[in-house]
């Protein structure tokens, strides 16, 4: 039988080696859940009239009191033993995701939301000629 390891997830190593099963029905929902909230966020953000670090504000304040709860919940001991240096790139992280947030956001605004999602193109974009028409640029 295998083993819950780090957050959760299962340990391989654990498992008998012929192991392909299939996820719990909620782990689907809530995979489903992602994928939908993910790949809509770019053009919700793109057609809202706040400012976009407002906007980068928000989500990472909104993220941040769905997730933590949860984790609080499920993995309270490990939280509590987290040494300082760990807690200090933890911090680290977060200001790195608000400050990507805060560059991602206002791009927006100057061209199609689809040229910045590299996922929504059907191959990548390695150079301008590769687009396939020229950004509109909005003010």
């Amino acid at each position: 039988m295998a083993a819950s390891g780090w957050m959760g997830l299962v340990i391989a190593a654990e498992m008998p080696p012929n192991a392909i099963t299939r996820p719990p029905a909620a782990d689907l929902a809530l995979l489903g859940v992602a994928v939908l909230a993910i790949s809509t966020s770019a053009p919700l953000i793109a057609s809202m009239a706040a400012p976009a670090l407002a906007i980068a504000f928000w989500r990472c304040i909104l993220g941040s009191g769905a997730t933590v709860p949860v984790a609080w919940w499920r993995h309270r001991a490990e939280i509590r033993g987290l040494s300082r240096e760990e807690l200090r790139w933890t911090v680290i992280a977060g200001v790195l995701l608000a400050a990507h947030f805060a560059a991602w956001l206002p791009s927006l605004r100057f061209i199609q939301f689809l040229y910045t999602a590299p996922y929504g193109q059907p191959r990548t974009v390695t150079t301008p000629a590769d687009l396939p028409s020229a950004p509109t640029v909005t003010a």
